[in-house]
Formats: C-alpha cells, sequence, structure tokens
C-alpha cells in the first residue's frame, strides 16, 4: 500500500548537499527542516576517491564527488 509522507515543516536539504550530520555552527536554521537527507552511506567505510567524476546527459549530469563514506557502525 502506497502512503504519502507530510512534514509539519517544508523544508529539506537536496540529498547529502550538507554532508551526513547538520553542524549547528554552520548558521543554518535547522529547527525549520521538517527532513535533513544525509550523504548516500554503505555498510562499511570508502575511502576517497582521487578525483571527482562527471557523466553528462542530455537534461543534467550525475556527479560523484569522490567524498569519503563513514559507513555504519554495527
Amino acid at each position: 500500500m502506497k502512503r504519502d509522507i507530510y512534514f509539519s515543516k517544508p523544508i529539506m536539504n537536496a540529498a547529502g548537499s550538507l554532508g551526513f550530520a547538520p553542524d549547528p555552527r554552520a548558521g543554518i536554521p535547522f529547527d525549520r527542516f521538517g527532513a535533513f537527507i544525509t550523504n548516500p552511506i554503505s555498510l562499511r567505510p570508502r575511502l576517497p576517491t582521487p578525483q571527482p567524476a562527471l557523466i553528462e546527459f542530455p537534461g543534467g549530469f550525475l556527479l560523484h564527488t569522490g567524498l569519503p563514506n563513514p559507513g555504519l557502525r554495527p
């Protein structure tokens, strides 16, 4: 069954644009966010890549920033 999700606050960041955890010193009003979307995360940590990768296609692009991934801790 499909269900909609409603947030009491209508603001959320673009996926990964603010990292893995909000930094309260950043001056961003996180109390106005209805959701916080992190970077992708894997079970095991991943080291950073040597350089970012960009693939362009009609109407957009895919970007691998090369940033590290801390992984989930059991």
